[in-house]
This record gives structure tokens, sequence and C-alpha cells, in this order.
């Protein structure tokens, strides 16, 4: 009981020094800087060196740190990871652009503890810009495009128009279940949509509209009702058709945090890449441009509020161009030239951040990069299917047999449970699996920085996540350099680490001093348990001679007297021994 006293004791000391140091460093490293962090998964390194690229010639003064990073290798997975390293796959599976808990599909920002993101995060502290899993509804300042994207999403497409006999061009459009007119008059472009707009007008060079407002109320169709702000392009047209294109919409309403009011244009956060098959490169380009042009008002929205520690932005575009790549939905040549253009974005971003913000630091996060290295071999498994790139649910009848197979290969993998199915996440070496591989670990860069780049350290991904949520929290920028921040931690780890092994020392002796003590104790108890053994001997030897008593009552009155002396003082002295003892 003593010991356990006195560990209580020395642990509420240690925690309270502990408390006293964080407050300190938290007091010594609160900085008055902003941070942008840029979530950009699949994005090379050397990509970020272009001419155009704000750290063309300036990675003097740029950090890099390598991550070793975790599978599947997805944006919504390890955005779901950067906002909660907690995350597990066996509870809430990431598929697509959905969560599956307890064998239910939901939403992203439906599986967000958000009590842990005021903690963490914080509800004023932190902005949150185009990210999939952050409710705006529920966090102050969030612009979450995608919130609508279950039920009120207007899809991209394309409409075939045919020359009728009065000169126009005409259809039938399923979404709306209405008719749509296209016109020629005074060397200008019309279109009319019946029962929504009329005659509106295509500019004659871009041969697209301004954006429209069209309120659906219409419950019956599959757009479900609401407001939607929507632009059409000319992507092709000759006596015979005309087709027109839409990138599509979100509603307007309900993806912005109150604080920032009201966006009333296309709401188009990522590119259509399954209709570039469909368009030539300079409408491809129209439609990155849109695309891009929503990012810049998005970012122009966020910075309405300037008193956040840390902005964070979701720019999965370069994965996109990569998937419409590998699909062959475009060529290298146009994917290099995408890629261009959103590197001229991340400028932009740089200035226009300083411009409205004033002084900020600029850290991009990469989770994994999409590699051209040369693949050494493909290996097929047929028992495994592939989910989602290094994610794969086991098919198979003889489970035990693919772990066989797996550690022949050498393959780095775990497994997981989801309800009665099996997944397996695979890091990718040099090897693909059923075709699907060639990803590498990512990166993370943080601009300026007193600290040339560190390509040979390897960082694991989740303890890099611990540090950017310092950023939310004022904490650590004030290092400037997050090797910096390592180095004096670990001192004052070691430091600490130095008082608890002294600590360990004094309980020791403390645990050897009552070991004796204990020692001591057990002998006077020994003693106690004798004495007592002989006090009850002679109350009994007293009782013998009371029952005697009556038969030498004349003899022994006085003998008696003085053996019941003796014995009291016998008793006396036991009595007194084992008080001393």
């Amino acid at each position: 009981m003593v010991s356990i006293k006195v560990a209580l004791f020395i642990s509420m000391i240690l925690f309270s020094t502990l408390l006293i140091q964080i407050n300190y460093v938290h007091a010594q490293t609160r900085s008055t800087y902003r941070v942008l962090l840029i979530y950009m998964p699949g994005i090379p390194l050397e990509y970020l060196n272009y001419t155009n690229s704000p750290l063309f010639n300036k990675w003097n003064e740029t950090l890099v740190i390598r991550l070793d990073s975790n599978p599947p290798y997805t944006s919504l997975y390890h955005e779901l990871l950067l906002l909660n390293t907690s995350w597990s796959l066996a509870r809430k599976l990431v598929l697509g652009n959905n969560v599956i808990e307890n064998n239910e599909i939901i939403e992203p920002y439906r599986a967000i503890d958000y009590t842990f993101i005021n903690n963490t995060w914080g509800f004023l502290t932190t902005v949150f810009i185009n990210m999939k899993s952050i409710d705006p509804s529920i966090h102050n300042r969030t612009l979450n495009p995608y919130y609508n994207y279950t039920y009120r999403y207007f899809p991209p497409q394309l409409i075939k128009l045919e020359v009728n006999e009065t000169g126009c061009w005409t259809g039938y459009w399923d979404l709306l279940n209405t008719s749509i007119t296209v016109r020629y008059t005074n060397e200008t472009f019309k279109i009319t949509i019946d029962g929504y707009i009329r005659d509106v007008v295509f500019n004659n060079n871009t041969l697209d509209t301004q954006h429209i407002l069209i309120n659906i109320t219409n419950a019956n169709l599959t757009v479900k009702p609401g407001l939607y702000n929507i632009k059409f392009r000319i992507v092709d047209y000759n006596e015979t058709h005309v087709i027109v294109f839409t990138p599509g919409t979100f509603e307007q309403s309900n993806w912005l945090s109150k604080f920032y009011g009201l966006y009333v244009k296309p709401i188009n956060p990522s590119l259509p890449i399954e209709y570039f098959k469909y368009l030539d490169v300079d409408d491809i380009e129209w439609v990155f441009n849109e695309t891009i042009n929503f990012y810049r008002d998005m970012v122009d929205y966020a910075y309405r509020y300037k008193e956040a520690s840390l902005y964070v932005l979701s720019i999965p575009l370069f994965e996109e161009i990569h998937r419409a790549l590998v699909e062959d939905y475009i060529s290298d040549s146009i994917a290099n030239n995408l890629t261009i253009g959103l590197i001229q974005f991340i400028n932009y971003l740089f200035n226009e951040t300083v411009k409205k913000l004033g002084d900020t630091y600029f850290a991009i996060y990469v989770p994994y990069v999409y590699s051209n290295n040369t693949v050494i071999n493909n290996i097929d498994i047929s028992e495994l299917i592939a989910v989602e790139p290094g994610l794969y649910k086991f098919v198979g009848n003889d489970l035990a047999n693919l772990l066989k197979i797996l550690f022949e290969y050498n393959i780095d993998f775990n497994i997981i449970k989801h309800g009665s199915e099996y997944y397996f996440l695979v890091k990718y070496r040099n090897y693909t699996i059923n075709n699907i591989g060639q990803i590498d670990n990512g990166y993370f860069v943080l601009y300026p920085s007193n600290r040339a780049s560190f390509a040979n350290i390897l960082i694991d991904q989740r303890t890099l996540i611990g540090y950017i949520t310092m950023f939310a929290q004022g904490i650590g920028i004030g290092f400037i350099d997050i090797n910096d921040v390592i180095r004096k931690q670990n001192s004052r780890i070691r430091e600490l680490s130095d008082q608890i092994s002294s600590l360990n020392r004094t309980i020791g002796t403390l645990n050897s001093t009552l070991t004796n003590t204990q020692l001591e104790l057990g002998r006077c108890r020994s003693d106690y348990l004798n004495i007592s053994s002989q006090l009850r001997d002679l109350r009994n030897e007293i009782d013998t001679i009371r029952n005697r008593e009556k038969q030498w009552m004349v003899y022994a009155l006085s003998g008696t007297a003085s053996i019941f002396a003796i014995l009291i003082v016998m008793y006396l002295i036991g009595i007194r021994g084992l008080k001393k003892k």
C-alpha cells in the first residue's frame, strides 16, 4: 500500500512537470504567422520545380521530408487519416467517395467525430477548403462543395441536338424531362431550355454561356429540387447537328459555413474526366480552366476570414489528371499541359495568399506519389480483387494458401476484417499486383525554411500529421522548421527520460527500505505470536489453580497470594514487552 501511494505521488509530480513543460513550449512557439497547407495527392516532387512553380530555384529555402505512406492510396482515405490518425478501416471502410460503416454507405462528413475535430483542429483556428469530410453546418469555417453530392448534384452532360425544318437544332433532355433548342441568329448561337431559360447567348469567341440559374421544382426528376448555377459550351456543330456540353454543378446552398454567405456561380471542384474522350483539346482546357476559376473563387471566399492559424486546401486535380491519362481519356501532351496549368495555379495561390493574409508559411502534403519507375514484375493473384489502389478484397476459399503466396513473393501487407470480409492492404515496392501499383512514398514540403531538404529522412505518416495539427494550434510555427521542432522535442524527451530514471532509482531505494521495514515487522509479528501463546498458557494455568483453590484454601491462602502476585508480575512484564516490541 505504501509503494502504491509513493508511486502515485511521484506520478503526480511528473505529470505536473510535463504540463508545465508543454505549456512552456506552447507559449514559446506561438506565432503570428499563418500556414497554408495544400493537400495534393499523387504529384511527384520534381513537378514542383517547374519553371512556373513557386518553389523554382528555392530549394535551399525549402524543407522536404519523405513519408512512409500507408495504403490504400486514395485521396479520400488519406484526407480522413489527416483529420484523425486513429481512423480504422476495419470499422469504417473507405471506398470511392463514401464510407461503409455497419454495412451502411454514408457520406464522409457523417463518419467524422466532430468533438475530436474541435479539440485537435479547432472550429475557428482552422479553415477547411474543398475537404469532402467536413460538414460546413457543424464546423464554422468550412467550404465543402461536395456536400450536396449525394442528393443535389447536376451531373456533366453531352447533349446532341439535330437540325429541324425551321433550321434550329433541337432535342429532348432526359435529365430535366424537357426539350432543348439551339438557334443561330444575328451571327450568334442562343440556347433555350423549355420551362427554364430562353435565348441565352453563347459567346462568339469561346462558344460558352455566362452562368445560368436553373430553378428545379419538380421532385420527380433525377436532379432534386434546388437552385443550380450552370454553364454550357458548344463543343461541335455543323449543318446537321450541334453538341452542347455542361460540366455540371452542385446545388448552391449549404456547402458553405454560414460565415461565408452564398455562392452564385457554377460549382465545379472536380474534372469530369470520363467525358474527356469525347472532347477536343480546347474543350478540355476550357473545362480545366472553369475548375481552376472555381478554386480561385473558393480560396477568395475562404480568405474572408483572416483569423485562422491554418488553412487546409485539398486539390485532388493531379490525381484526376493521372487517372485520365492511365485510362486513355487524354494523351501525354494534354496531361502535361494540364499539369503545367495546375502548377501555375499553385503559384497564383502563393502570391494571392500573401496579398490577402500577409506573411504565410506554405506547406504541401503529398501522402503518396504516382511513379514512373520501372516495375520489375507483375504478380497475378486470383484470390485478390483490387477495390482501390493498395486495397484488395479476398475472394478465395483458402486464406492460408493466400498468405503462403504473399510470403513467398515477399509482399508487404496487412490484413483487416470488415464485417465478414477480409481485405489486404498492400504496399507496392518494385512490383504491381494484378497490374495495379507504381505508387511510391509521399513527401512533405515547408517553405520558407532555414534548412535544406532532407530527402534521406523517412518519417512515419502519422507522426508528420501530428506536427501538422500543431499548426492549427499555433504551435511549432515559430520554430519555422519541423526538423528543429523534432530536435528540440527529442532533447526535452531525453531530459524527461533522465528525470524518470532518477525517480525510478528513488522508487527503488524506497522499495528497498519498505522491504526491510516489512521484514522487521515480520519479526515483530513473530515475537507477538510467541508472547500471545505464553499468555494463553498462563491463563490456563491460572484457571487450573483456581479450581484447586477450594481444596488448598487453608494451606495455600498465603501461598496462593504470593503465587498470584508472581503471575501478575509476569503478566505485566509480558504486556510491557509486547508493547515495547
